[in-house]
Formats: C-alpha cells, structure tokens, sequence
C-alpha cells in the first residue's frame, strides 16, 4: 500500500471553456482574462458588438503608432501596457469583490435567501471586472501560485482568427466584417472618409469597396492556387476539396485546415490578389503562428516574435475596420509571452484532446446511455488490441500495412529501364566519389542559380525550370543526389507540361546538414539555395589501382559527347600547348602579379582545365577554400615547373 499525490498544473480548454473554469467572463467589455480589468475596448454602435483594436498600447513609449491618430481609431495612446496579473492578486481581487462561489451549501443559502431582497444595480457604479464565481481551484493550496493556471488554447485562436481573414478577404456573405454596419461606424468614429457610407440621387446608400476584399479575378486567381496546391505527405488534408471555384466560396474547413491556410498557403496565394501591404500584414501574422508552433523554439525568437506581433496587429488595424477585431485577435498579444514561461505550445493545446473526443464520440451506439456506450466501447477497443498482439497470420489493425512503402519494403519494385552512357558514367562517378556503398539515387533538375531563381517583393522563392542548369547532358554535369538528401516540398504555380515533374528538392548545405526552408527553429525564414549540393567527397585511394576490365572507366576531364542537332557546342578551349611537355613557358606579370600579354588567356584557360579535372578537384566541391592543401600544393608545383 502507498499514498499516491497528484497535481493540478494548468487546465487546456477552449475560450468558452476558459470562462468556466477560471470564473472570469470571456465576454463583454473585459473579455481578455489577461488584461483583466484593464483591457481597452470600445463599444461599436451600430455593429452592436466590442471592439479590441488597441495593440498599440502594447508598443513602446516611444513608438511612432501611439502619436499616429488618423490611421488608426483618431486617438493618440497614452496608456501603458497592462500587466498581468498573479495568482494572489486575482484571488485577491475575487475576495475584493464580494465574489461567492456557486458549489459551496453556504453560498447557495446565502444566494437563495438574498433572492427578492437583493439590491439593486447602482447604475451609476460601473462593474470594473468580469468575475462570475470563485473557481473551485483556489481550494488547492499552490493554484493561487502557478503562473498559468489555464492555458490560451492555439488551435482555437488560430482557428478563429484564419476563419475571420478569410471571410473578409474574400467578402463572404455572413462572414465578412466589411458590412454597412462596419462603415457606419468607421463614419461615427471619423476614420477613413474614403470608406464612408455614400448616398446616391435615388436616397438609396452604396459604399466602395474596401481594398482588402479581393476582386473577381483576386478571387479566381486565390482559389486556382489554393486548387493546384500540393502538400507533402502526411502533412495536412487535401484542401483542394474545400475549394468551390464555380461558386468562389471555400468552406468545411477543420481546424488543422486553418492551421495550414494561416502558415503557409494564404501567405502565397494571396500575393498577386490583394494590395502589397494587405499582403505583408497577413504574411507577418503567418509568421508569427509559424514561430509560435514550433517545436525548437529559444526565448530570443520568442521575444522577438511577440514584440513583432504587436507591430503587425498594428499594421491590420491601419487597414480592417475595428469589427474586424473581436477577442481572439487580440489574444495573440499574450500567446508569445505564455510561451516564454510554459514552452512549447505541442503540450499545450486541443488537438490531441480533439482527436480523442473524436474516438469517444465514435463509441457512442445508443444516444439515450452515451456514458455507457462510451464505456462499454473503450473496454472493447482494449480487449480487440489485446488480441490482436496474438493474431500473427490474420490482417488485424496491429499489423496492417502503411498506405506508403518506405524505401527499405521492396514488395513495390519500380521499372527497370536501361540507362545512356552518359548517364551511367555520371552516377558511377556520384558513387565513387560520395559513398562508400552503392545507395538509392535521383536525378534532379537543377534551375540555374542566377538565371532560373528569384526573389519576390515578399522574399518568397521563385524557380523557372525553362532555365536548367544542366541542359546538354554533359559528363563533366552533376545531376544526381542520393535518396537521402531529397525532401518534400509544397510546390505552387502553373500546370506544367506532360513529362516535367511537379516536385522540387530541398538540398544539403556545404556542411552536409539540411537547411530548413519553413524557418520553424527561428523567427526569420530561411530559404535553400537551388545549387547541387556541396559535400566533401570520399578521398580515392592513393596510388590508384588499375582499372578492371569490367569496371566502367572514368572519362577523361575534356571527354564531350559528340554534338547533335540538338546540342551547342562550346568552343576549342585556348589552353597552353607547351604545358607538361617540359619546355617552359615564358609569361609576364605585372606590379600585383597579373598575367598580361599575348599569352595572360592562355594561361587562364590552362588553370581552368587544371581546376576542372574531375580527377584531381571533384567536381561537386564549388568553393576554392574546401580543396585539399595537399591537392592545391600539386597544383603551384604544376605550375612553378611549366612557368619561367
């Protein structure tokens, strides 16, 4: 027998949720529990709803938005950021109060005999606080110390905050906050007259359209990409179902749906729909979930990114109406900051709760006993994987088979196809010089660094495989990369032609570690650069052996395959004929030991068939300083002999 204790560390609930758990109401004028009584709102007349569009509080003191008052609500910001508040000072306040719990039998007796006779409302005393009862959770000793005692759930926040953009992006009926109601209140605040009800001959009133609501063809061309998209495996839904393009509509969207959309497909689809600081602003607030969600997070990119948020939500008040900013766009302010003190937001919110309230809910059989279904369901599901873990040679869920082989199940064997001389020399080559063992391989299209992949104004790459790198098939190319260092990308863009591939690669860096293209262990995105990749070869064994007869030989560095129609050729290379024949060649240099003269081109040309013999510099390593000192002292003794 032992005594076994166990402790309350934060509840993870959903807003409403929130509310009765905490006690705090999530509603009405002080609706962030974080700010508590000092959250800035303001009523909206004719929306009939509060407003939270004062992230400038949270700025600096000295920060250009708090002076600006014609871009935002006409008022310049004084006020400080509200702190928040422990869990003293709010058990404090409670008591303050006069708040009385709604479980104990004395308060209820007390309630009960208060009835009729309680006071009346003092209209002219306002209610400074939103407290509805005293939680439960204030009779564990330590609940008044933790720092968090409920945690902001992310995957709501997010949700409701994807589903708010895109209703008022695209103009959805219902769902957008760009209504008559909204400009009359942009007219009763004194805001933005270009937005303002207009009144027409006829007495009937028309107002212009807004330049975040995307036009017609903004609409097609964000539903198309949204269409065409493709994720990596096991990554999200096929979203491309949500999507009506007939009607210009997206709708049945679930919650790692809108996870998805936030982060990573609105940010690209909506550049060539929306104006460039609409784009920019809801690019930012991207970014910001994407830092907040990931799973190799450090406090500096924690800070920085909610000092960033504030900026941004700043940026979309300058352009949305206030109906657009309900509570949850206001609660990514305190996101950031609950993410310093808990971590990772992975052990912090609904989904897996969601996705086993899903399993729950599946058990249920009779509607009128969900309880004992429920029950009566999960002591099956043990039963069924008990047994299973015995049932060797019969198809049970224990042993069923992956939707996808991985690469080491050969039962799905690919086409066997007879491979060009060209070809095989390459990844004979890749082999020899990269591994010590044969490995799967691919061959790639590579997009010419300079010529074939560009930035955009919103720092997103751009890659145009019209313009390869590699296109005559050379020996001396390196097309090939093992299976290993080949990752899924999300592609965006055009159809493309029957027998161009719709995948990418992301490579390796000169180090051998991959770059990460989403920028999910940093606050600033980092992109991949669309050169082969820089790996340091496998030194050849030195002397070399002679060649087999049955092994395929290597070319020579200068072997080319004969031109054909289709084929340009280079050009004779104007190399040094005199070069290891034993006569030395007489060449001028100047004051800073520059090659001039007849002969300065001849001599550049030599050392750039020096440099390109695959034989003694490979023909992967791209940089001068990776080169073996031992290979560079061969190659000055090269050319300290041929030189006079």
């Amino acid at each position: 027998m032992f005594q076994l204790y166990a402790g309350l560390l934060w509840t993870i609930n959903d807003f409403p949720a929130y509310a009765n758990l905490s006690g705090w109401s999530t509603k009405g004028e002080y609706a962030c529990p974080n700010c508590n009584s000092e959250t800035d709102s303001v009523w909206l007349d004719n929306g009939h709803k509060w407003g939270f569009g004062s992230s400038k509080r949270f700025s600096p003191e000295d920060h250009k938005y708090r002076r600006d008052a014609k871009s935002f609500n006409g008022l310049r910001e004084y006020k400080q950021a509200p702190p928040t508040l422990p869990g003293v000072d709010l058990l404090t306040q409670i008591q303050s109060n006069g708040v009385i719990t709604q479980y104990k039998k004395e308060d209820m007796l007390t309630r009960q005999e208060m009835g009729p006779e309680r006071p009346k409302k003092d209209l002219l005393k306002k209610k400074k606080h939103n407290w509805k009862k005293k939680s439960i959770f204030y009779e564990l000793p330590y609940w008044q110390h933790n720092l968090i005692p409920h945690n902001l759930d992310v995957m709501h926040v997010e949700k409701n905050v994807c589903d708010n953009v895109l209703g008022t992006i695209m103009g959805a009926a219902g769902k957008t906050n760009d209504n008559l109601r909204s400009r009359c209140d942009l007219e009763a605040m004194g805001i933005r007259k270009q937005y303002h009800v207009k009144e027409r001959e006829d007495g009937t009133k028309y107002f212009e359209p807004a330049d975040f609501e995307m036009k017609n063809d903004g609409k097609d061309k964000f539903l198309l990409a949204l269409s065409q998209s493709r994720m990596p495996d096991d990554s999200a839904s096929n979203i491309a179902r949500r999507v009506h393009l007939k009607g210009c509509t997206i709708e049945g969207l679930k919650s790692h749906d809108n996870h998805t959309l936030l982060q990573q497909l609105i940010p690209l689809c909506i550049r060539s729909s929306l104006p460039k600081n609409v784009v920019e602003g809801l690019i930012d607030l991207g970014k910001f979930f994407k830092v907040l969600c990931s799973k190799l997070n450090c406090a500096a990119n924690l800070e920085e990114a909610r000092s960033r948020i504030i900026v941004t939500l700043c940026d979309l008040e300058k352009i949305f109406p206030p109906s657009f900013f309900d509570v949850m766009e206001h609660l990514p302010i305190h996101l950031a900051e609950e993410a310093l003190i808990a971590s990772a937001v992975q052990f912090r919110w609904m989904y897996p709760i969601e996705r086993y309230l899903l399993t729950l809910k599946q058990y249920v059989r009779q509607r009128a006993h969900p309880e004992a279904s429920i029950a009566n369901g999960y002591l099956m599901e043990e039963c069924m994987n008990f047994c299973s873990q015995y049932l060797k040679d019969m198809g049970c869920k224990s042993n069923r088979p992956f939707r996808r082989k991985n690469d080491e199940d050969n039962s799905k064997k690919g086409k066997t196809f007879l491979l060009s001389d060209v070809t095989r020399t390459q990844i004979h080559r890749w082999v020899l010089f990269h591994t010590d063992a044969v490995t799967p391989y691919l061959k790639c299209e590579w997009a010419h660094p300079s010529a074939g992949v560009k930035k955009d104004p919103f720092n997103f790459t751009l890659v145009n495989f019209r313009r390869l790198l590699y296109q005559n098939d050379r020996v001396r190319d390196e097309p090939f990369i093992l299976a290993s260092q080949a990752h899924q990308v999300t592609i965006f863009g055009k159809k493309r032609k029957v027998g161009r591939p719709r995948h990418m690669s992301k490579f390796l860096s000169p180090s051998g570690s991959a770059l990460s293209h989403n920028g999910s262990s940093s606050s600033q995105s980092s992109y991949t650069s669309l050169r082969p990749p820089l790996i340091p070869p496998t030194p050849l064994p030195s002397p070399p052996q002679p060649t087999p007869p049955s092994t395929l030989p290597l070319p020579a560095p200068d072997a080319q395959p004969q031109p054909t129609n289709n084929t340009v050729s280079r050009g004779h290379n104007k190399s040094i004929p005199e070069w290891n024949t034993g006569e030395k060649v007489n060449i001028i240099f100047d004051s800073k030991f520059q090659s001039v003269g007849e002969r300065a081109t001849q001599l550049k040309s030599q050392l750039g068939k020096i440099v390109r013999d695959g034989r003694r510099i490979p023909l992967t390593i791209m940089d001068w300083k990776s080169v073996d000192e031992k290979v560079k002292e061969g190659i000055w003794n090269e050319v300290k002999v041929n030189i006079s």
